[in-house]
């Protein structure tokens, strides 16, 4: 019987009634590829344009290597919290950075699932600021080594802060250069 190697990255195992997947960390460190990516845009350090269809492209990479991260928790993370914080001056130029795109403002649903629910305002710069913030703290913990934490910090923050925030950005980006810019979402050749 063959044996592929996605059976051996991806083989789970039951340990204390839980199925628990093995840790890829290929795709972990693609990830930390991404996440890395999208800081170094979001700070303007890669000298690239911080337009509109930028920051879909970045914000859409992002999302996608995400949701392809394993499950957060294992048996190796630590019971205590890692200490990650992001640099208040990084945060301060992220957001004067995103503040600069001309769409801002968009309604979104908040809760998909809630029968009629009332619209709420979304907003680009509180978006990027917010994944980045998200996703630096887990870079700075992958970089120390910590990549269990730096999952952790990635993986959950994505269910329950990060990953709204980036679906909102990615819908509202999308329908702006659909509108107003139809061009954008060619590639230029």
């Amino acid at each position: 019987q063959r044996v592929h190697a996605c059976d051996v990255r991806r083989r789970a195992r039951m340990m204390d009634g839980v199925m628990h997947e093995d840790i890829d960390e290929n795709t972990i460190d693609r990830f930390a590829m991404e996440a890395r990516a999208f800081c170094t845009w979001a700070r303007g350090d890669d000298g690239v344009v911080l337009d509109v269809r930028s920051a879909l492209v970045r914000v859409v990479a992002l999302y996608n290597a995400a949701i392809l991260l394993p499950h957060p928790w294992n048996e190796r993370l630590s019971s205590e919290l890692a200490e990650a914080e992001t640099p208040k001056a990084e945060l301060e130029l992220v957001l004067r950075r995103a503040s600069a795109l001309p769409l801002q403002f968009y309604s979104e649903i908040f809760d998909p699932f809630e029968r009629s629910p009332e619209p709420v305002t979304g907003h680009i710069t509180d978006d990027i600021g917010d994944i980045y913030s998200d996703v630096a703290r887990g870079l700075v913990l992958y970089e120390r080594g910590q990549h269990d934490e730096a999952l952790w910090e990635w993986g959950f923050n994505l269910k329950i802060h990060w990953g709204a925030h980036a679906t909102g950005a990615i819908r509202a980006l999308h329908a702006y250069l659909a509108q107003e810019k139809p061009d954008g979402l060619a590639r230029s050749t």
